[in-house]
């Protein structure tokens, strides 16, 4: 069999492309849509080969995208809105701990995210989290509210991060020791073993954050167990019920 791949040059790969068809794995069980689907891709004449959006069409691909997992854009919709109730300094922990979530989780949100994002956009905009959010039931009042709260960097969208940021209260596990170390160093800016006060207002501004969670006396500040302890009474916040789907 002639592979392409395997030829040094771009001549010697022309070539080789050019004496296709190719032949398939022997003793690969494929189903007869799957080859299709994978030979239409692999004629040389790009006349004859099979575009973008006419794979996208293929039978085979259909058949699958179909029967896949179903974007939990329900449980998305609670997450937002639980989110949206923490204080400026918890939501921040939780953009910090949002990636060291496994790739597979990241990978099934991104999936989520995207199907809220009609635009392609790579953010959600108002009018898209206002959709998701309207089939739990939530008002177009309290949509825009948690829409504004969720928005943790104020520029009129919910990116990504914010989006990953809210989603880890469809984790079943805590986040470990080294997750919440590394949070904790993202917000401890000048590495001196405590978050201060005058470090958080840098980052979220007056108000942004409750002053009563810092420690209590003149420092102000919290130290490596006093932000875990933190990030342990917030997860129970930001636990949602994934059996009722309920945003209540």
């Amino acid at each position: 069999q002639v592979r392409p791949y395997t030829r040094t040059t771009a001549k010697q790969q022309l070539a080789a492309i050019g004496k296709g068809p190719p032949a398939m794995p022997a003793g690969a069980d494929w189903s007869a849509d799957a080859l299709d689907c994978v030979l239409r891709l692999l004629r040389p004449e790009p006349a004859e080969r099979a575009s973008a959006s006419e794979v996208l069409e293929h039978p085979w691909l259909v058949k699958h995208a179909a029967t896949g997992s179903a974007p939990r854009t329900s449980s998305a919709a609670c997450a937002l809105a639980h989110f949206s109730r923490l204080d400026g300094l918890a939501q921040l922990a939780n953009e910090s701990l949002a990636f060291s979530m496994p790739p597979a989780e990241l990978e099934q949100l991104r999936a989520t995210f995207e199907s809220i994002d009609k635009d392609c956009s790579g953010t959600l905009s108002i009018d898209e989290v206002r959709s998701v959010l309207a089939k739990q039931g939530v008002s177009d009042v309290d949509a825009e509210r948690i829409f504004a709260r969720a928005d943790t960097s104020h520029n009129g969208v919910v990116d990504y991060v914010e989006f990953t940021a809210a989603m880890l209260a469809l984790r079943q596990t805590p986040p470990t020791e080294e997750a919440m170390r590394s949070a904790f160093v993202v917000l401890d800016a000048n590495g001196d073993g405590v978050i201060a006060y005058d470090e958080i207002i840098a980052v979220l501004g007056e108000g942004g954050f409750d002053k009563r969670q810092l420690g209590g006396g003149e420092q102000q500040s919290l130290d490596f167990e006093a932000f875990k302890r933190l990030l342990q009474l917030r997860r129970s916040a930001l636990s949602v019920n994934l059996a009722s789907d309920s945003c209540s």
